[in-house]
């Protein structure tokens, strides 16, 4: 139990004092109590609602795709698919319109099988580490459009929840 002080509608202004319990509200304004109740009730639901939706979206790696080597991206061009590889080389173009980094999957530039295109400038905000220092050597899974740039695979990076690090 807890009381609640509030001022009574009726002459002068008097301070009332409402007695609260867990299950039920008593006082002579029942209804507009319960009305606020309500309201409040709504707004937790619809926040409990969209924290377990944000959740849900926050994870990109579905548990029921396979992942395909970064050899082998190649034959999915227009599809997004989760592709895995080594990352050997990188390039930061950082003057460059965009900013873009590059991220070769397989062997150096130019021979690499897929290049991960991250447009730095423009999505940095989305990155709490510097791509091509921090992915450098490492073997990853990235998740995205395959497209073809002059005859070259590759797969836009917007975001690092798009790329999930190997062990």
């Amino acid at each position: 139990y807890r009381f609640h002080k509030k001022l009574s509608s009726g002459n002068g202004l008097k301070p009332v004092m409402t007695l609260f319990k867990r299950e039920k509200l008593l006082t002579k304004n029942d209804h507009i109590l319960s009305e606020d109740l309500i309201s409040m009730n709504k707004l937790i639901i619809s926040t409990l609602f969209f924290v377990a939706l944000s959740g849900l979206t926050t994870n990109i790696f579905s548990q029921g795709e396979q992942p395909i080597k970064a050899s082998e991206a190649y034959k999915y061009l227009g599809e997004t698919k989760i592709v895995c590889g080594r990352i050997v080389s990188t390039k930061y173009l950082k003057n460059s319109s965009g900013g873009p980094i590059f991220l070769n999957f397989g062997r150096d530039y130019p021979n690499q099988q897929m290049t991960g295109v991250i447009w730095y400038g423009r999505y940095s905000k989305y990155f709490s580490y510097r791509p091509d220092k921090f992915l450098k050597r490492k073997s990853v899974c990235v998740k995205g459009l395959i497209s073809d740039y002059d005859g070259r695979t590759q797969l836009e990076i917007r975001t690092e929840k798009q790329i999930k690090i190997r062990e």
